[in-house]
């Protein structure tokens, strides 16, 4: 266990310990802790961590209680993003620290882009180099999100199902083409084919 990852549920247990009237659970990549009756999954991996994170996220928000996520990770933050339904309408990423510190809610969020775009949007996040490069060949991500914005539903499709399945299917690789050409060509040129 790295000093960091055991900060963490050090802080996680003292965190639950403490707490007299609020029902908490604190999910790492090495434990579960709640100080309630509650059903959780175990046995996975830190490398899993963030999608601990949601699956635990949604067991609590089964049982009827309001969700919110403390990460500073894109990732999670997408991951819950494409589960708002499980999730629930109150779900909110806690993101920043101290005095920058500020819930995000995903409900409003998730409305706006639609399920499709809500889905593929994590995969989105990998193809453009998620947290370790601010651009792909140049384009930003904020250039690049403005692109799968004003993408077709089949691309949104495409990339929202990359990675179902042993091989991608025609309209996958068809669609995650489609992205790179629309954020690379010029507005006047269309692809076809």
């Amino acid at each position: 266990m790295t000093p960091r990852i055991h900060s963490l549920c050090t802080i996680a247990e003292q965190l639950i310990g403490t707490s007299t009237s609020a029902k908490l659970m604190t999910a790492t990549g090495q434990s579960v802790t709640t100080n309630f009756e509650c059903l959780t999954t175990t046995g996975v991996s830190t490398q899993e961590a963030d999608t601990l994170m949601i699956l635990h996220s949604a067991e609590v928000a089964r049982s009827g209680f309001v969700v919110h996520i403390y990460s500073q990770d894109t990732d999670v933050l997408l991951l819950a993003l494409r589960r708002v339904p499980e999730l629930g309408c109150k779900v909110s990423p806690i993101m920043g620290s101290g005095e920058c510190c500020h819930k995000v809610m995903l409900k409003p969020i998730y409305e706006k882009l639609g399920p499709e775009k809500s889905a593929a949007l994590i995969n989105w996040h990998s193809l453009t180099g998620r947290d370790t490069t601010g651009h792909i060949q140049q384009k930003g991500k904020r250039g690049s999100f403005t692109a799968f914005l004003d993408a077709r539903p089949a691309v949104a499709a495409a990339i929202a199902d990359l990675g179902v399945g042993a091989e991608p299917s025609a309209e996958v690789v068809r669609g995650c083409k489609e992205f790179p050409c629309a954020l690379f060509c010029p507005k006047y040129l269309h692809i076809t084919g």
